[in-house]
């Protein structure tokens, strides 16, 4: 069965509150690369997922989206006040030490590792179920466009070599009566230029360019 490179696939989980979108396509690719965009709260789920996609698809180039919301989820991240006190606290020390005056821009405090804590679900054992099911989903219609697109490239393949077949058999049936036409017409302008410069015909040059001509 002929499976075509390109697909996308698409599905949606529900449940106690949470929203969870999983979305795969695909391009092609000799071998098999994946690529995620998760939030950062399903990246431990990231090894379970390319086990799955492993399973069900064995080339290309896979680009693999989910998403998250839905009630039981913040999708805002929270700042940790204790880990920004122990920042400004060792820039205080800093400033301190060196005697010169260090600022400090909110934009850049944000950013520092740790300082934001990103967006939790209440239930991280069912946002990860979830996420699972919704990529089940997704593959499941990614592989079945790939397989209807697949049986059409298939079809129209089979159309050409039909054609194709049904040409190179035209060529077979022709191609005698190509050479005997050939050589008819050959022998008659070699006839013809010998007798208007008085020689005989020479039958054995005349086969020759014809063997010449079948063999181009």
């Amino acid at each position: 069965m002929i499976n075509s490179m390109t697909g996308h696939g698409r599905a949606v989980k529900r449940k106690d509150g949470l929203d969870v979108e999983a979305e795969v396509k695909s391009v092609n690719n000799r071998f098999l690369k994946v690529n995620y965009k998760l939030p950062e709260l399903l990246g431990c789920f990231e090894p379970h997922f390319d086990q799955l996609l492993r399973e069900k698809i064995k080339r290309g180039t896979i680009q693999v989206l989910l998403r998250v919301s839905g009630d039981a989820f913040s999708g805002v991240g929270t700042v940790s006040e204790q880990v920004l006190a122990q920042y400004i606290a060792s820039v205080v020390q800093a400033n301190r030490a060196a005697g010169i005056l260090l600022t400090m821009e909110l934009g850049s405090v944000l950013q520092l590792p740790g300082v934001l804590v990103p967006p939790q679900a209440t239930d991280q054992d069912l946002l990860g179920e979830l996420a699972f099911q919704a990529l089940q989903e997704a593959l499941l219609q990614f592989n079945r466009m790939r397989a209807s697109e697949g049986e059409q490239m298939g079809f129209e393949l089979r159309n050409i070599l039909a054609k194709v077949t049904s040409w190179c058999r035209e060529i077979e049936n022709r191609a005698p009566g190509v050479l005997v036409d050939y050589r008819r017409r050959l022998e008659g302008r070699v006839r013809s230029t010998l007798t208007e410069l008085g020689h005989a015909t020479a039958e054995v040059e005349v086969l020759r360019e014809v063997v010449l001509f079948s063999d181009r």
